[in-house]
């Protein structure tokens, strides 16, 4: 299992399967779920950028997480354009250190 750096905070040698960063809460596991599930639903994934980690709105309830933000992306015409998505993502335990997810939701905003 890789080790990262927590988007929020910087801390080093985070699993990537951890449900949040141990130092500041960030939810990483949810955080990462979310920008693959956008990322998966891109016509061109390869030049998109996503917004800044520390400015997507995360809100909790239970083991459900609904995930706010934009990606700036390249259309068929080769222009950039901002897409605004929400991801609803359910966590699922493999075990106290290991965390998977479920997508619930996903909707591209207007």
């Amino acid at each position: 299992m890789p080790l990262i750096n927590c988007p929020e905070c910087g801390k080093e040698n985070i699993s990537d399967q951890a449900e949040n960063c141990p130092s500041c809460g960030f939810p990483i596991k949810a955080h990462f779920a979310a920008v693959a599930e956008a990322t998966q639903r891109l016509k061109y994934p390869a030049d998109s950028v996503f917004q800044n980690e520390s400015d997507m709105i995360v809100s909790k309830s239970g083991s459900t997480y609904t995930v706010t933000g934009y990606v700036d992306a390249g259309n068929a015409y080769g222009a950039k354009e901002r897409k605004y998505f929400t991801v609803v993502v359910e966590l699922t335990s493999v075990n106290s250190d290991n965390f998977g997810y479920k997508v619930k939701s996903f909707k591209w905003e207007s």
